[in-house]
């Protein structure tokens, strides 16, 4: 909030302190939220890797 005085402007700092708090808040959970998806997203891609990898062995005995 910006208070006017004759000339002299400020600001309630204060009044910042909840709205700045709740702002960080949300941030936290959406960042949270993605760290989640992103870490059960790399672990279906760690087993895509494994399965390819298996099949892979698997037609190098078959050439072999």
């Amino acid at each position: 909030m910006v208070f006017e005085n004759e000339e002299v402007m400020g600001v309630a700092y204060t009044q910042l302190i909840a709205p700045t708090i709740k702002a960080v808040q949300e941030i936290d959970k959406k960042l949270d939220d993605e760290i989640n998806w992103l870490k059960v997203e790399n672990q279906l891609l760690r087993n895509e890797v494994t399965t390819l990898k298996n099949k892979v062995q698997q037609l190098e005995e078959k050439v072999a």
